[in-house]
């Protein structure tokens, strides 16, 4: 009997600067075609369960009124999902390239 290997996303992490924040959502916003905007509020409920734009969800990002941020867009072809949260250290981005099986 032969088993399925379920191939997994490679999962990327950083740790972001102010500076490379700032150039992250900057080239998210000009250079991909943005799918989907969603905040996170406290541990267990989002800030927002209705569509944001990006303008709305930096809004409240920048004024500290959410503890993450996902973002869902396509470049080149793939369809990318990054996460971003809040830490002592900086902002935390964990990256994954979605490559979804047609069935």
């Amino acid at each position: 009997m032969s088993e399925e290997v379920i191939a997994l996303p490679d999962v990327h992490e950083a740790l972001l600067d102010p500076a490379t924040e700032l150039s992250l959502l900057t080239d998210i916003e000009a250079l991909t075609d943005l799918r989907g905007v969603t905040l996170k509020g406290a541990p267990t409920q989002r800030v927002d369960d209705r569509p944001l734009t990006l303008a709305e969800a930096l809004a409240a990002w920048r004024a500290d009124d959410a503890r993450g941020m996902q973002l869902r867009y396509r470049h080149q072809g793939v369809e990318w999902w990054d996460t971003l949260m809040r830490t002592p250290a900086g902002t935390r981005l964990v990256r994954i390239a979605q490559r979804f099986a047609t069935v």
